[in-house]
């Protein structure tokens, strides 16, 4: 990464709870959506087969980072379909006064995060392994293809839950 990217985002206010509300408030959305009876609009049906599309890639991969762009696809198509079903609909004010709690809630979230900037360009792992020390630039004379090999490190491989928040590190 380069001096100044991005390197670690947290949330600094109720992350958790506004996760959790914003989940109920899909729910609610789209549980108002199914019980639309009258809306037959062939958006819907086409946002519908999107969602499903969705679905059946999340339950076929395991890995975190396809899954989370699956879940963000699935709730940007989720808000278009309530969208829809909202013009055409007598509920549509309760679907629209639900979607724009969410949209609230998602700001509220967002200007919540904090970043923490890279002070000089380098590699960022985020994988706490116990290699921070073996595999850092201070080492670089020691790391070579048979070394690398037989940490047996994998790209996108799932990685077990930490308590840690982030990693500690060492100025180079």
């Amino acid at each position: 990464m380069s001096k100044g990217d991005n390197l670690f985002r947290y949330y600094s206010n109720n992350e958790t709870s506004l996760k959790e509300k914003i989940e109920k408030l899909d729910k609610d959305i789209q549980e108002a959506l199914e019980g639309q009876t009258d809306v037959y609009s062939a958006d819907i049906q086409v946002l519908d087969k999107q969602i499903e599309g969705y679905l059946d890639k999340i339950l076929s991969t395991n890995n975190i980072e396809e899954i989370s762009g699956y879940k963000e696809a699935i709730s940007e198509l989720l808000i278009k379909k309530a969208k829809i079903a909202g013009e055409l609909s007598p509920s549509g004010s309760h679907i629209s006064s639900l979607i724009e709690k969410r949209r609230k809630l998602e700001e509220e979230l967002n200007n919540g995060q904090e970043y923490i900037k890279a002070e000089r360009s380098g590699v960022a792992s985020y994988r706490i392994d116990g290699l921070e020390e073996v595999l850092s630039p201070n080492n670089f004379e020691n790391i070579n293809k048979k070394l690398l090999e037989g940490y047996n490190l994998k790209t996108g491989q799932m990685i077990p839950t930490s308590k840690e928040a982030r990693k500690n590190h060492k100025q180079l």
